[in-house]
């Protein structure tokens, strides 16, 4: 293989692992305010949304990294012929960096898919809280001076054991 191809191969590999760190904490941060938004702590909230736009700000650079990479390997590659192939066909299989490189977009994937859940569920979870405490400023866990207005415990649900062999 040409070594112009591989340092191609070599730039997407890097970027993709970059983009995929820094969207785990992406996740990370998200899930922490799914918890900040449960406890009705506003102060661990805002932190939480300056972290996320630092990590936003983090991100977007490795992002256009990872689609320069891909767009020179497929320009690379278009100069014999393989123009409008797919990742996996514009990859050489028998390539260990291929294979890396395709695992690595798969961890992209899903993780894309799960940042996205986390996020659907953040939204609604903070237009209840939003909607149940209008007036009242979310706090660090102190107990708003109306009692109705305090959010609820969320009613136990009996578990079922299931014990396999």
């Amino acid at each position: 293989m040409e070594k112009h191809f591989l340092e191609i191969h070599e730039e997407l590999k890097s970027s993709m692992q970059k983009e995929i760190t820094l969207m785990r904490d992406l996740l990370a941060n998200l899930h922490q305010e799914e918890l900040s938004l449960l406890m009705h702590d506003r102060t661990s909230w805002n932190q939480l949304m300056e972290e996320r736009a630092t990590i936003v700000q983090k991100l977007g650079p490795w992002r256009s990294a990872r689609i320069g990479a891909t767009e020179k390997l497929v320009q690379h590659l278009s100069k014999e012929k393989n123009k409008g192939l797919s990742l996996e066909e514009l990859l050489p299989p028998q390539n260990e960096s291929s294979c890396e490189i395709l695992s690595l977009r798969d961890q992209l994937m899903a993780l894309t898919e799960r940042m996205n859940g986390q996020n659907c569920r953040n939204q609604t979870l903070y237009k209840q809280v939003e909607n149940k405490l209008v007036d009242l400023p979310l706090s660090n866990g102190r107990i708003p001076s109306n009692p109705s207005l305090a959010p609820q415990p969320l009613p136990r649900k009996k578990r079922s054991s299931v014990i396999t062999f």
